[in-house]
């Protein structure tokens, strides 16, 4: 068997049937970030077949060239669903194809079709540029998926409205600090920056330089050792300037953006960063509320089976004793079963430091 022989094993095998595919991509365009990287994505490609009919390899694009370049979160669950697919990746370079570009417009296009109902006289771009536009205001739901906090749910809908206001939500894991960040970095303008996981090596001076964000979202701002990021914060989030040096140029920025933060704890954080927030401590989820929260954000966030979601969130709370959506989110990776989740659960706990977890 010859290198192409098994290519095309591998494809076959890796399929998704087209049906499947057409329901996967509608159900990606119900979220507002995934249908933005969709249509960014679509127009860039419909653009470069335009002006490069012949040369396949210039249809690929990086997240900069769909102005995404920081929704490495997006294109995972993108390439989960299979409406995306990776072509090349190196140290410094990740390329990627829609994986059926004709199906994507033509779902595109009667998505489209289904929400303005059947407007005449547009084309597909003019429309696709259109349904990019309709991004730039802040939805009223843009919470809904958050159980409980109505009040800090209010407070950042006024916020995001507001200029240089900035807000740091500490508390212990599992209280939805991070989605909070995660609702808001589906809207237009918005920067997320995970300390605690792939952390930028750029560091934070070149993100505002680069990208020029209205809302910058840092999750566990408490993580962050650079002193040189943290002066940074304190000058952007107190004047709205940026004022750096790079290749021995002074550079002069002047930027109308909201820092959103989380921590876990406020140790550590100078008290002149602390003076710029409006901090707010978060209560911890009490059990049913917790399996609520998790069960939900499988569903609308991960796309289980919402009978699954509710069984994997009932047996992480009550027998994994967590409450922490990542706990949730680890089972449902790998558990498509109720017997699955069992398993995986029960050999969790055989195996597990005790003091990690402790059923309460």
């Amino acid at each position: 068997m010859d290198e192409e022989d098994l290519k095309k094993i591998i494809e076959e095998e890796t399929s998704i049937s087209r049906d499947s595919l057409k329901n996967r991509i509608w159900q990606a365009l119900e979220d507002p970030k995934m249908k933005q990287m969709i249509l960014a994505a679509l127009k860039y490609e419909m653009e470069m077949r335009e002006k490069n009919p012949d040369k396949e390899y210039m249809w690929e694009w990086k997240l900069s060239n769909i102005g995404m370049p920081w929704a490495g979160w997006v294109i995972r669950k993108l390439m989960e669903l299979g409406i995306v697919k990776r072509t090349y990746e190196s140290r410094a370079h990740k390329y990627y194809r829609l994986r059926d570009y004709e199906l994507t417009y033509e779902v595109v296009k009667e998505y489209i079709r289904h929400r303005r109902n059947e407007k005449n006289g547009k084309t597909v771009r003019e429309e696709i540029e259109e349904e990019k536009g309709e991004e730039d205001t802040v939805p009223e739901d843009i919470f809904d998926i958050i159980e409980g906090h109505d009040d800090i749910k209010e407070l950042f809908k006024d916020s995001l409205k507001a200029v240089r206001h900035h807000i740091l939500l500490v508390g212990p894991p599992a209280v939805a600090k991070t989605l909070f960040l995660q609702e808001i970095s589906k809207l237009p303008g918005a920067v997320f920056i995970d300390m605690a996981g792939k952390a930028t090596k750029t560091g934070i001076a070149e993100i505002l330089l680069e990208y020029k964000p209205r809302y910058l979202l840092i999750d566990e701002i408490d993580k962050v050792q650079n002193k040189r990021d943290l002066t940074i914060l304190l000058n952007i989030m107190e004047t709205g300037i940026l004022r750096i040096v790079k290749h021995g140029t002074d550079i002069i920025e002047e930027l109308n953006l909201n820092v959103y933060a989380t921590a876990n704890t406020l140790r550590g954080l100078p008290r002149s960063l602390l003076s710029r927030f409006m901090v707010i401590r978060i209560k911890p989820y009490d059990k049913e509320t917790a399996k609520r929260v998790m069960s939900r954000a499988l569903v609308k966030i991960h796309h289980v089976d919402e009978e699954l979601a509710n069984y994997i969130a009932e047996n992480i709370v009550e027998k994994l004793g967590s409450r922490d959506i990542r706990d949730a989110v680890k089972i449902a990776k790998i558990a498509k079963t109720k017997e699955k989740v069992d398993k995986y659960i029960k050999l969790w706990l055989e195996h597990i430091p005790k003091e990690l977890y402790t059923n309460t």
